[in-house]
C-alpha cells in the first residue's frame, strides 16, 4: 500500500510546479522538491496552523532565493535562519547527517552541544550540609536514571541541593519527571502541555522513586542560555510549583516540543507540534527564556550566588 503522505507530497510538488509555469516563472527550481516537502510538513503539523502556513508560502514564494545554496548543508543552514525569522522558534531546524555545525540561530553553541552528548551525572558535597548535582541531558534509559537515583541517595540530609542545569541541551518526559519526584513529599501537578488546539494534558511527578527524597531541602537551579527544552521544562515546573530559586542568566527560550523527521531529501527537521505551560497562568518561555529569580552578570557567577543566598538566608 503506498504511504499516504508520499503520494500526497508527490501531488503537491506537481500542483507547485504548474502553478509556477503559469505565473511565467521556472517550472523547476533547484531545491524545489525538497522546500516542498518541507512545506507540506509545516503545513499540516507546525503547532500554530497559521505560522505553519505563512513559513509554507515563504518557501513557496521564494524558491528561487534558495538556488545558490551549494549543497543540503547551505540550505539546512539557510532555512534554519529563514524560518526562525518567521516563527521565532529555536526549536526549529533543519540539519544533515554529516553536518557538524550547530544552525547560527541554535541558543547553544557546537561545544555546548558536544558537552551535552558526552558528559554524565556528576555528585558531591561542596559543604556538610550542601549537595550540589551536575548533569548535561534528562534522559530515560534505566542507567540513567540510575544516575539521578545514586546522587540522591549520596546527598541524602543535605539542608541545600543544587542542580546544575547550565549547559543541560534538555531530554524528555520522563527523567523531568522522575528526578522533580525527588522534591516533593506527595503528588505534584508540574505544568501542562498542549498539541496544536487538542486538549491540555497535565504533567505530574511520579507516584514513587527508588531514592530518598528530599521534600524539605532548600533547591537552587542553576541556568543560562544552553539550559534549553527540557531542562527548561524541569527549572519552570520546579519554580512554578514554588519548590526552587532559579540563578544564573535567562535559558535558551525552548518552550516547543516536537519530533525529528527524516525527509526524502536526505535533511532532518526537528517539528514543534506542541507547547509546555503553567496551567495556572497559560504562560510558557518560547523564544523569551526563563528569567531566574537571582540573576547574576555571568553565568560562571551562578554557583557562588546561590551559595551565598543560601548561606544568608539559613
Amino acid at each position: 500500500m503506498p504511504d499516504i503522505r508520499a503520494v500526497l507530497l508527490a501531488v503537491s510538488v506537481a500542483s507547485a510546479q504548474v502553478a509556477a509555469a503559469q505565473a511565467g516563472e521556472p517550472a523547476e527550481h533547484r531545491w524545489s522538491a525538497a522546500l516542498e516537502e518541507v512545506a507540506v510538513y509545516l503545513e499540516d503539523d507546525y503547532i500554530y496552523a497559521q505560522t505553519g502556513a505563512a513559513m509554507a508560502r515563504h518557501l513557496r514564494e521564494h524558491a528561487g532565493d534558495y538556488d545558490q545554496a551549494a549543497d543540503l548543508d547551505a540550505l539546512a543552514q539557510a532555512l534554519t535562519e529563514d524560518l526562525y525569522d518567521i516563527a521565532q522558534d529555536h526549536h526549529l531546524r533543519l540539519w544533515t547527517e554529516g553536518s557538524q555545525a550547530a544552525p547560527s540561530r541554535a541558543p547553544m553553541s557546537r561545544e555546548q552541544i558536544e558537552h551535552c552528548r558526552t558528559a554524565s551525572i556528576e555528585h558531591r558535597w561542596l559543604a556538610p550540609d550542601i549537595g550540589y548535582i551536575q548533569f548535561p541531558r534528562f534522559r530515560s534509559e534505566p542507567d540513567y536514571l540510575a544516575g539521578f537515583d545514586g546522587a540522591m541517595e549520596s546527598l541524602d540530609g543535605a539542608a541545600a541541593i543544587i542542580l546544575d542545569l547550565r549547559a543541560n541541551c534538555g531530554g524528555d518526559e520522563m527523567a523531568v519527571r522522575h528526578l522533580s519526584t525527588y522534591f516533593f513529599d506527595q503528588p505534584t501537578h508540574l505544568v501542562s502541555s498542549q498539541i496544536g488546539d487538542g486538549e491540555p494534558r497535565e504533567r505530574w511527578t511520579l507516584d514513587a522513586v527508588p531514592g530518598p527524597r528530599q521534600p524539605e531541602a532548600a533547591l537552587y537551579i542553576l541556568v543560562d542560555n544552553g539550559t534549553f527544552s527540557a531542562a527548561e521544562s524541569f527549572s519552570f515546573g520546579m519554580r512554578a510549583t514554588g519548590r526552587a530559586t532559579l540563578v544564573g542568566i535567562p535559558t535558551g527560550g525552548g518552550g516547543h516540543f516536537g519530533a525529528t523527521v527524516e525527509l526524502d531529501s536526505g535533511m532532518r527537521m526537528f517539528l514543534p507540534i506542541g507547547r509546555t505551560f503553567d496551567p495556572r497562568t497559560g504562560e510558557g518561555w518560547e523564544a523569551t527564556g526563563i528569567m531566574p529569580d537571582i540573576r547574576t552578570d555571568t553565568s560562571d557567577a551562578a554557583l557562588d550566588a546561590s551559595v551565598e543566598d543560601f548561606r544568608s538566608a539559613h
